[in-house]
């Protein structure tokens, strides 16, 4: 009963199968060589196959083209999705010649594993701009104003006092592997209680990165990095004249901050802390905006 329906209907077939073969000539050509320029591969990649014996092109008598057979395209082709894998062009042509298929599969393997570790950093980079950006927008809100908040544990490497820059070699190698996890690690700048009590100028320096990217990054265990637990603290942004790290004698930015502190009958509890959250230069001045947390009870 099903197929009464169908009865006196033409037959639904693909339209592929109804063209007919003046029409399948007009959209399809013999494939037997191809121009260099349909590979979408770099010219140098295309010569060192040649050289590697892996391609025989044939020149065009009409127009001195080098055309490819269809078995070297499918070579060029297979090249084109391994330098995609990320592999270079003599590991392809390796991969390629070589008919031990454990060697193929061995390099595949460690490729994949160098994917995953890239993908894992690119993650980790791209939560960091988030942040990066987060920190921007709340630059505008809270530049010169202060709020109570909770602040987020960091790990820093402190490398300068002041002026002068630590000598031992344990540290400044310490600070270079911290120096290459940049923008992930950024400056970070300590101002010691006893200081801030005393209302005496003086910094500490270095580089800090939040507790979250730390563990990513398996920094947190580092000899030499100061622990900043999350705790209720003081957080403002601050706008501080180049010349003010080059010269920590003069006025403390931090005077409006310190004084919301005595006004709301807050007591300091630690060493104060911040980031560089972006740095401009405009008609010949540098600027930096930071954002200093306080620590209170």
């Amino acid at each position: 009963p099903e197929l009464d329906g169908l009865q006196g209907r033409e037959p639904r077939h693909s339209g592929s199968m109804l063209r007919d073969e003046n029409e399948e000539a007009r959209q399809f050509r013999p494939f037997r060589r191809v121009r260099i320029s349909l590979l979408w591969l770099s010219t140098e990649a295309i010569r060192f196959f040649e050289k590697q014996g892996l391609v025989t092109p044939v020149r065009d008598r009409e127009n001195g083209y080098r055309m490819y057979e269809v078995g070297d395209h499918n070579i060029l082709m297979r090249a084109r999705g391994y330098s995609r894998f990320g592999f270079t062009v003599a590991e392809s042509a390796k991969l390629i010649s070589d008919c031990d298929l454990e060697d193929p599969s061995e390099k595949f393997k460690e490729r994949a594993v160098e994917l995953e570790q890239s993908i894992q950093m690119e993650q980790l980079l791209l939560d960091c701009l988030k942040e990066r950006q987060r920190h921007i927008e709340r630059i505008t809100v809270m530049l010169g104003q202060c709020v109570i908040e909770r602040s987020p544990a960091m790990y820093g490497l402190l490398y300068r006092k002041n002026q002068f820059i630590g000598e031992d070699s344990g540290l400044r190698s310490q600070v270079r592997s911290w120096s290459d996890k940049k923008p992930i690690a950024e400056a970070l700048m300590v101002y010691p209680l006893e200081q801030l009590l005393r209302r005496e100028p003086g910094y500490l320096m270095g580089l800090g990165m939040e507790e979250s990217f730390a563990r990513r990054l398996n920094m947190d265990a580092q000899p030499n990095a100061l622990y900043f637990p999350s705790r209720k603290s003081v957080y403002s942004v601050v706008r501080i004249p180049h010349i003010f790290a080059l010269k920590p004698a003069l006025k403390n930015p931090f005077t409006r901050t310190l004084q919301f502190i005595r006004d709301n009958h807050l007591t300091l509890a630690g060493d104060s802390y911040g980031r560089t959250l972006h740095t401009s230069k405009k008609n010949g001045e540098y600027v930096h905006y930071c954002g200093q947390r306080f620590p209170i009870e």
